[in-house]
């Protein structure tokens, strides 16, 4: 496992090295791997156009979870590049041109305050990142930054949240969305 991650950063860092039309090439190889790690490098490309984002898009109605998966992140990255806020990506109008639309809130979960927190008067902004799943579920839920009093309760609320999922092609599919998680004292 650690050799996998050791090559798949390897390869990410020699994207700008490798031919951009080799790497969307990869993208329809048989080999499962080889299309995620195509996925992430391209992910990594400093100046995407929005071809890129479409090719990349494609790769959400894979048939293997892992590809669609890592498609979502690397059309988050190539998305942030291109002008889009981090924080405010499903509501990107780049995404209109390839998604027939993206994530919806069904079921907003406020955060728990944790007494801990509120004893510590600990405030503060969590950044959170997430895949809302093609069935409305949040998962891979991993705190970027904020408070570690605040981490799990900001964490947990997005896990009983729920989405309407994004499609492409009628399809529900993965999207990647990164959200910050306001804690103020009252």
């Amino acid at each position: 496992m650690i050799l996998r991650v050791i090559a798949l950063v390897l390869l990410a860092a020699s994207a700008s090295a490798q031919g951009q039309e080799e790497l969307l090439a990869r993208l329809t190889s048989s080999n499962e791997t080889e299309r995620a790690e195509a996925l992430i490098a391209l992910g990594r490309v400093p100046d995407p156009d929005i071809d890129l984002l479409i090719a990349v898009s494609d790769r959400l109605l894979d048939p293997a979870e892992s590809v669609r998966i890592t498609a979502a992140y690397s059309m988050a990255g190539l998305a942030g590049k291109m002008g889009c806020k981090l924080e405010a990506l499903a509501d990107c109008k780049l995404f209109t041109r390839v998604l027939d639309r993206t994530p919806r809130v069904v079921k907003k979960v406020p955060p728990k305050y944790p007494e801990e927190a509120k004893r510590a008067r600990e405030q503060g902004r969590v950044v959170v990142e997430f895949v809302v799943a093609p069935d409305g579920a949040v998962t891979r839920v991993r705190v970027v930054d904020g408070s570690p009093f605040l981490r799990e309760a900001a964490a947990e609320s997005l896990r009983q949240s729920k989405y309407e999922p994004a499609r492409k092609g009628g399809e529900p599919v993965p999207f990647a969305m990164l959200q910050a998680i306001t804690f103020k004292m009252k």
